[in-house]
Order: structure tokens, then sequence, then C-alpha cells
């Protein structure tokens, strides 16, 4: 079993495959990116690449809440939450499935 952030990806990722949610998509993937700087609270999604059929999708998570979470040891839960914030902005987008989301 895989640990850390690869784990939520492959973790998600699984939930995303059974649900069939790129079935009805417009992309066939998304590129999630969490940068680290001041926190901003909004999903930016931007256009799809129609060559590589990839949906580009960023957010900014707050440095100083990043320290605070390794040293509570939550790091990964706060990547996780944040991962799910973006996957459900951009179900909300292109409306897309949320039974993914149900755990």
């Amino acid at each position: 079993m895989r640990s850390g952030v690869v784990a939520v990806a492959e973790e998600l990722n699984e939930r995303l495959v059974a649900c069939n949610w790129l079935d009805s998509a417009p992309f066939g993937l998304v590129s999630l990116v969490l940068r680290f700087g001041d926190a901003h609270p909004d999903t930016q999604i931007a256009s799809i690449n129609k060559t590589h059929s990839e949906l580009p999708v960023s957010r900014e998570l707050s440095m100083a809440e990043c320290i605070d979470r390794a040293r509570n040891k939550t790091l990964l839960q706060y990547f996780r939450t944040e991962t799910v914030i973006a996957l459900t902005d951009v179900a909300t987008l292109y409306d897309l499935s949320m039974d993914w989301s149900v755990a």
C-alpha cells in the first residue's frame, strides 16, 4: 500500500473510475496542482487542453496552514480535503456526477 499524496490520489481516482466520472466529461483527465502561498479560497479551472484532453485545475493553500498541519500530522488530510473541493468544483462546473464523493 502506498502512503502520502500518492495514496490520496489513488483513493480518489478509484472512486472516480468506479462511478465512470470521466465518461460524461468533455476531458479525459484532470491535472490538479496544489500551490503553496497565501491561500486563495477559489479553485482555478483553466480551459480544456484539447490536444491532451486535459483540464488544468489548481488551488492555492496557505503555507502557514500546511506547516501547522504537518506539525499536527494532518497534512495529508488537508491535501485530501483540498483535492475533494477542487474535484467538486469541477463536477459542479461540468455537471458531472458526485457519486464518487460519498464514502
